[in-house]
């Protein structure tokens, strides 16, 4: 059952008539849930603009529709955000240059969280070493904080623990080649699966630019035996041709760094990006069973397929037990992207 926060945290209702309660899950961003009053209910009194809800199983979020949408069979209707989300609300004044040789990603993140007027959230693990340099120039704390590992070639996730506050945020790195987590198969929890695959993005050579402009405008020429650009392995390039990309980020100021970010995007932008969108019915309510339970970063076997992929993103109809829809996914798209 949803319960209502005011922004304090200090409880105000129990939301017993909450209906249509749904939530959209997808890696390394904002999750969203959303829910429905009758017009009616006492309790939209208390669903005020950044008031935060609690979803009854952990997770809290903020409501970001004010006043909720009336629709004409009389139900008001409130989206939420994840309150990660709080951290947009802090920002980077000014120039900021941290990282490099002396400071690790978990001190890049913690130099983040330091930054906030209110200390919402606290840094928990790390799974990650790297010494990349970073510059963030009036940038919000979100922004800059989902920013440190989007060069990395390792897979990653970031985890939100919401129980106690302050809240905490993890960095966890993916182990693709970990044994499956989560089995998906027929005639038991598979309804229907739909394959797509995005062919568009594919790019084996890169051209990497970052700070300046024109002729003096930073290449990786001197870290990179004299070329501009990076390529695919020749198996990559034999199998979808030389399609070329260039990529421009002028927050670097270092041709390693500039090297490294532009050898994650290459990584994940030189094979498609394969998606499976899988109905599946959520047996772990009933079963408590480890291989029945679905979260985002786990590893997931579809039996009959073969497939072997990590789960990207779920929506679950909580008016609906056991309804929920998941996206496989051979890599997250935050490098692609940023390229697309």
């Amino acid at each position: 059952m949803l319960e209502v926060f005011d922004k304090d945290g200090r409880k105000r209702a129990i939301l017993e008539n909450a209906h249509d309660v749904q939530v959209t899950e997808e890696i390394n961003a904002v999750a969203q849930l959303s829910f429905s009053l009758p017009e009616d209910d006492a309790k939209n009194a208390v669903c005020e603009p950044l008031s935060l809800v609690g979803d009854g199983q952990g997770r809290i979020y903020r409501i970001v529709t004010p006043g909720g949408v009336l629709d004409g069979a009389g139900q008001m209707t409130y989206e939420c955000e994840h309150v990660i989300a709080t951290l947009i609300d802090d920002v980077l004044f000014g120039a900021h240059v941290v990282g490099n040789r002396g400071m690790d990603t978990a001190g890049c993140i913690q130099y983040v969280l330091d930054q906030q007027t209110t200390k919402r959230w606290k840094l928990g693990q790390c799974d990650f070493k790297g010494q990349f340099e970073y510059g963030w120039e009036n940038e919000n704390l979100l922004a800059a904080l989902f920013s440190i590992p989007n060069r990395f070639v390792d897979a990653y996730r970031w985890t939100y623990d919401t129980s106690a506050y302050p809240w905490t945020v993890s960095l966890r790195r993916i182990d693709t080649e970990a044994a499956p987590q989560f089995y998906i198969r027929g005639k038991k929890n598979l309804i229907k699966r739909e394959f797509s695959q995005a062919c568009q993005d594919v790019c084996t050579r890169l051209y990497c630019l970052g700070y300046g402009e024109g002729v003096n405008q930073l290449t990786i020429k001197d870290v990179n035996d004299g070329l501009p650009y990076l390529q695919s392995p020749p198996q990559i390039v034999e199998k979808y041709g030389l399609i070329t990309r260039i990529w421009t980020d002028r927050r670097y100021e270092d041709a390693a760094s500039l090297k490294a970010a532009g050898e994650a995007m290459l990584s994940a932008l030189q094979e498609p990006r394969r998606s499976i969108d899988v109905s599946v019915a959520d047996l772990y309510p009933l079963t408590q069973a480890d291989y029945d339970k679905a979260e985002i970063g786990r590893i997931a076997m579809l039996v009959e397929d073969g497939v072997k992929t990590f789960i990207t993103g779920i929506r679950r109809n909580r008016d609906k037990p056991g309804d929920m829809t998941l996206t496989l996914s051979t890599k997250a798209v935050d490098i692609a992207t940023t390229v697309a």
